[in-house]
């Protein structure tokens, strides 16, 4: 087992990984996924790092592979997961009110007030 990681728990196994380079990943038990093959990767990859890439893009060159419009969806699924953990129940997600439709306490965690004298501008 790594030193860090992440250890996902689902009905019929555990994945394991320490980073999201393919290889870092393991199913378990071993022996019930010995013969599993993954799917092909669809995604691809910065070949020279993600920085370099990011760099690379703020002086003209190609947009990045990460661009906002796909992390920016990935991102607000993954704090939503953190929302309904906190809030304890699934809700229904308005993206474009942002607001969970069928839980008004998960807006605490959503939005904040702000201190007096500071506002947030968009």
């Amino acid at each position: 087992m790594p030193k860090n990681g992440t250890i996902i728990v689902g009905a019929k196994g555990k994945i394991v990984f320490r980073d999201w380079h393919p290889d870092g990943f393991r199913l378990l038990p071993e022996d019930k996924f010995k013969d599993f093959k993954g799917p092909e990767p669809t995604i691809r990859r910065a070949r020279n790092g993600a920085y370099r890439e990011w760099i690379d893009a703020c002086k003209g060159g190609p947009m990045c592979l990460s661009n906002f419009d796909y992390s920016g969806r990935l991102t607000e699924a993954v704090l939503l997961g953190n929302v309904a953990l906190r809030v304890g129940r699934k809700f229904e997600w308005d993206g474009k009110e942002l607001r969970a439709k069928n839980c008004p306490e998960a807006a605490q965690y959503i939005r904040r007030k702000y201190r007096a004298g500071w506002k947030l501008e968009a």
